[in-house]
């Protein structure tokens, strides 16, 4: 009987790993089949409104441009306020140039598939300042936690008969975000591992700061749209809560869309849906372009300017 019982249990983690072992196998090619599915649908989308602006191409008032690229780069430095709240909360000061060099270098590490290279890089810069590895991760998981929460929010408004999934969203991640609930799961993980605990709780009002950049940097987002599309064609103000709305759903998709690095497919197709009801197909498909190029450029920039601050606050 005893031996049944084991057999059997011997032979339900041979199929558990072997499971495992077909899964970890099948992601890559999965992943790169969801990709290559996204960018062809959304290259099929996208066809007929570019064809149509090669044919006649819209006159770009270049003023608008650095305006929007301007409002853009405001995102990465509402991160950068709340990542060193959080830290202040946590226990842990850091400078605002070795803040930068945490928060900004890891960004182009979004490009690459799954979203791990990021994390790691971020954990690394921050061990290398003297900040334990369980801090970082929490800082990354807060604040990423908050972004998606409140993006889902803000793009719960682009669509009105998702809304009901975007608050049942937004109603678990706060269960999940709460102090108390966050820090029991982080405890579990640190001793699972063997990690020693945080040195500080959470408390309610370490959220306060990141809560309001996360709001700040989708209004930045959502402004720096209107800006852009204002480069093409003349829209008002009244279009700003689209606009944020538009751009909140397709940052925090392609963020989740884990197989697309950088979201790549995902927030163009997004973007493009979204605008459509602003302004014309074709002119919501060109800003949608033009925001993909506007974001590789400042978080190119972000990056290499955490760099170089990093340095200095090394020497």
């Amino acid at each position: 009987m005893f031996c049944t019982h084991e057999s059997a249990q011997l032979r339900c983690s041979a199929t558990r790993l072997a499971t495992l072992c077909v899964l970890k196998a099948a992601w890559p090619i999965v992943k790169w089949l969801l990709l290559a599915l996204t960018l062809g649908l959304v290259g099929w989308a996208l066809a007929g409104p570019i064809k149509t602006l090669l044919a006649d191409p819209p006159s770009v008032d270049w003023r608008w441009v650095p305006a929007s690229t301007a409002a853009a780069a405001c995102v990465f430095l509402a991160q950068l306020v709340a990542y060193r709240a959080l830290l202040h909360g946590l226990g842990h000061e850091l400078s605002w140039r070795a803040t930068a060099q945490c928060v900004w270098v890891p960004i182009l590490g979004k490009y690459v598939p799954g979203k791990v290279w990021a994390i790691g890089t971020a954990a690394t810069l921050l061990r290398s300042h003297g900040v334990p590895v369980a801090v970082a991760l929490s800082c990354y998981l807060i604040l990423d936690g908050l972004a998606v929460m409140f993006g889902l929010l803000f793009g719960g408004w682009l669509l009105p008969e998702q809304q009901i999934v975007a608050v049942v969203v937004v109603i678990a991640a706060i269960v999940v975000l709460h102090p108390a609930v966050f820090g029991q799961l982080i405890a579990l993980g640190l001793r699972l591992t063997k990690k020693p605990p945080l040195e500080r709780p959470l408390r309610f009002k370490d959220y306060f700061a990141p809560a309001l950049s996360a709001i700040a940097q989708w209004v930045f987002y959502g402004l720096s749209t209107l800006l852009m599309l204002n480069a093409l064609t003349n829209v008002g103000v009244e279009a700003l809560p689209r606009c944020i709305a538009t751009a909140a759903l397709a940052q925090t998709i392609g963020y989740l869309a884990l197989f697309a690095p950088g979201g790549l497919g995902v927030r163009e197709g997004i973007y493009a849906l979204g605008l459509s009801t602003v302004v014309s197909p074709e002119l919501a498909a060109a800003v949608a372009l033009l925001m993909r190029a506007q974001s590789i450029i400042v978080e190119a920039g972000a990056a290499l300017t955490g760099l170089a601050l990093g340095r200095r606050a090394a020497v």
